[in-house]
Protein backbone atom coordinates (compact mmCIF):
# COMPACT_ATOMS: atom_id res chain seq x y z
CA UNK A 1 0.00 0.00 0.00
CA UNK A 2 1.15 3.18 -0.71
CA UNK A 3 0.96 6.59 1.15
CA UNK A 4 0.58 10.19 -0.38
CA UNK A 5 0.87 13.29 1.78
CA UNK A 6 -1.34 16.18 0.86
CA UNK A 7 -0.07 19.49 1.22
CA UNK A 8 -3.18 20.71 2.99
CA UNK A 9 -2.78 24.83 1.97
CA UNK A 10 -2.39 23.66 -1.38
CA UNK A 11 -5.55 21.63 -1.54
CA UNK A 12 -7.74 24.71 -0.13
CA UNK A 13 -6.37 27.60 -1.18
CA UNK A 14 -7.37 29.51 1.36
CA UNK A 15 -8.27 32.51 0.59
CA UNK A 16 -6.69 35.54 2.85
CA UNK A 17 -9.86 37.23 4.99
CA UNK A 18 -10.99 40.46 3.39
CA UNK A 19 -10.06 43.57 4.49
CA UNK A 20 -12.38 45.77 6.94
CA UNK A 21 -14.17 48.04 4.51
CA UNK A 22 -14.03 45.86 1.96
CA UNK A 23 -16.69 46.32 -1.02
CA UNK A 24 -18.25 44.10 -3.60
CA UNK A 25 -21.27 43.49 -5.40
CA UNK A 26 -22.74 39.87 -5.10
CA UNK A 27 -26.01 38.31 -6.52
CA UNK A 28 -28.63 36.22 -3.55
CA UNK A 29 -28.77 32.73 -4.58
CA UNK A 30 -30.94 31.98 -1.75
CA UNK A 31 -33.33 33.38 1.03
CA UNK A 32 -34.87 31.23 3.55
CA UNK A 33 -36.87 31.19 6.49
CA UNK A 34 -35.75 29.27 9.40
CA UNK A 35 -35.49 29.12 13.34
CA UNK A 36 -32.59 31.47 14.74
CA UNK A 37 -30.66 28.19 15.76
CA UNK A 38 -31.09 26.23 12.59
CA UNK A 39 -28.37 29.28 11.07
CA UNK A 40 -26.55 29.80 13.71
CA UNK A 41 -26.73 26.87 15.95
CA UNK A 42 -25.84 26.86 19.39
CA UNK A 43 -25.01 30.52 19.14
CA UNK A 44 -28.55 31.46 18.30
CA UNK A 45 -29.56 34.17 21.14
CA UNK A 46 -32.94 33.56 20.83
CA UNK A 47 -32.96 29.84 19.37
CA UNK A 48 -36.81 29.91 18.03
CA UNK A 49 -37.04 33.17 16.37
CA UNK A 50 -38.13 32.74 13.05
CA UNK A 51 -35.92 34.86 10.93
CA UNK A 52 -34.98 35.21 7.11
CA UNK A 53 -31.59 33.97 6.08
CA UNK A 54 -29.79 35.45 2.74
CA UNK A 55 -26.80 33.22 1.23
CA UNK A 56 -24.62 34.80 -1.66
CA UNK A 57 -21.69 32.86 -3.57
CA UNK A 58 -18.51 34.24 -2.51
CA UNK A 59 -15.58 33.28 -4.30
CA UNK A 60 -17.21 30.25 -4.99
CA UNK A 61 -18.46 29.55 -2.05
CA UNK A 62 -22.22 29.42 -0.60
CA UNK A 63 -21.98 31.84 2.44
CA UNK A 64 -24.76 33.38 4.80
CA UNK A 65 -24.62 37.16 4.04
CA UNK A 66 -27.37 38.32 6.47
CA UNK A 67 -30.36 37.39 8.83
CA UNK A 68 -33.40 39.19 9.61
CA UNK A 69 -36.12 38.92 11.91
CA UNK A 70 -39.07 37.84 10.73
CA UNK A 71 -42.41 40.08 10.92
CA UNK A 72 -45.26 39.51 12.78
CA UNK A 73 -47.36 41.23 10.18
CA UNK A 74 -45.59 42.41 6.67
CA UNK A 75 -47.93 45.08 6.68
CA UNK A 76 -46.36 46.67 9.16
CA UNK A 77 -43.11 46.17 8.68
CA UNK A 78 -40.90 49.11 11.40
CA UNK A 79 -39.38 51.91 9.18
CA UNK A 80 -35.94 50.85 11.69
CA UNK A 81 -36.16 47.14 11.41
CA UNK A 82 -33.42 46.14 8.95
CA UNK A 83 -35.88 44.34 6.43
CA UNK A 84 -37.20 47.53 5.44
CA UNK A 85 -33.66 49.47 5.53
CA UNK A 86 -32.87 46.67 3.17
CA UNK A 87 -36.17 47.34 0.87
CA UNK A 88 -35.65 50.89 1.21
CA UNK A 89 -31.98 50.10 -0.20
CA UNK A 90 -32.33 47.74 -3.08
CA UNK A 91 -36.21 48.29 -3.77
CA UNK A 92 -37.52 45.09 -2.72
CA UNK A 93 -37.72 42.69 -0.04
CA UNK A 94 -34.53 39.76 -0.44
CA UNK A 95 -35.52 37.55 -3.18
CA UNK A 96 -33.32 34.80 -5.34
CA UNK A 97 -30.88 36.73 -8.19
CA UNK A 98 -31.19 39.92 -6.73
CA UNK A 99 -27.31 42.29 -6.81
CA UNK A 100 -26.67 43.20 -3.31
CA UNK A 101 -23.46 45.04 -1.68
CA UNK A 102 -21.72 43.60 0.83
CA UNK A 103 -18.97 45.01 3.07
CA UNK A 104 -16.01 43.51 5.20
CA UNK A 105 -16.36 43.69 9.00
CA UNK A 106 -13.73 44.46 11.27
CA UNK A 107 -14.03 40.49 12.32
CA UNK A 108 -13.89 39.31 8.44
CA UNK A 109 -17.57 38.16 8.39
CA UNK A 110 -19.32 39.75 4.90
CA UNK A 111 -22.63 42.35 5.79
CA UNK A 112 -25.13 43.38 3.08
CA UNK A 113 -24.62 47.47 3.07
CA UNK A 114 -27.71 48.83 4.05
CA UNK A 115 -26.75 52.50 4.64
Amino acid sequence: MTQTTLDLNAVLKRAEPPKPGTIRTVVVTNVTQQRAQELFGKGAKEPDKQVYGIFANIDGVEQHIAAYAVPFDIRRVSPKSNLERFRARYGTYPMTGLKVEIEATAKAYWRIKLD
